[in-house]
Parts: C-alpha cells; structure tokens; sequence
C-alpha cells in the first residue's frame, strides 16, 4: 500500500446515515473500476454528528 487518503465529509447532522450510506455505494462502485484502489473505510465522526470521515487505500 503506498497512499492513505482521508477525506472529511460535512453534512447536516439529521442527514448524516442517508449520506454515509450514498459515499458507501459510490466507493464501492469506484472499488470495481480502479485497479489502484485498494480498499476503504466509510464511518461517522464520534465527536462531530455532521461529519463523515473516508479513508481510502491506494497502491500500485
């Protein structure tokens, strides 16, 4: 594994598990078409309700 991403996604908090469940598909769907792509995590922040936090895993 060569690169960790992490990207910070802020949401309205009443809106968070719709749209961490929209970046979960979408991230899967990428997943199938990136040979690079070697995985990633989707989870919500515990100390912020409006954030979703992706980690995604790049490689040669």
């Amino acid at each position: 594994m060569q690169f960790i991403k992490y990207n910070k996604v802020l949401v309205k908090p009443d809106k968070r598990d719709d749209r961490t469940k929209a970046i979960l598909a979408f991230f899967k769907l990428v997943q199938t078409k990136d040979a690079q792509m070697r995985g990633f995590i989707v989870m919500g922040s515990l100390e912020n309700l409006s954030e979703t936090i992706v980690l995604t895993f790049l490689g040669i």
